[in-house]
């Protein structure tokens, strides 16, 4: 979420820390970097490098 606009804008304490808790509600609880991961294969050429 974009924070820059709003502070520019200067919306006011109260809109600010709504917005920041209503991001941080979307975010996600974990990465779930532990969970097994599916290895994609593509070879160099395909990603375009």
């Amino acid at each position: 979420m974009a924070l820059c606009p709003l502070l520019r804008a200067v919306i006011g304490d109260v809109a600010l820390q709504a917005t920041i808790r209503k991001a941080l509600w979307l975010k996600p609880l974990a990465h779930n970097f532990n969970q097994a991961q599916t290895q994609v294969l593509r070879f160099m050429s395909i990603t375009g490098g």
